[in-house]
């Protein structure tokens, strides 16, 4: 099991290997634990059209919290 980096500069180089190798192996999102945790992250456009052409109101859950400091309150997640 790997360990998650906690600086915020380490987990988006992460985040790049990781999409990197997903990228490479034809698959068009990233699954990652982060604890019991699973999160989804859409890596291609393809992927990611459903979300941003859904007329349904995403709310963000407590766990954005850990994304915050890094993305701030935009429309990423």
């Amino acid at each position: 099991m790997t360990q998650v980096p906690t600086d915020p500069f380490d987990f988006i180089d992460y985040l790049q290997i990781l999409k990197d190798k997903a990228l490479g192996a034809g698959e068009e999102v990233i699954r990652i634990f982060i604890g019991t945790k699973m999160y989804v992250i859409p890596i291609t456009g393809e992927a990611l059209k459903p979300i941003v052409e859904s007329n349904t109101e995403l709310k963000k859950g407590v766990d954005y919290d850990f994304f915050e400091k890094w993305l701030g309150l935009g429309l990423l997640i």
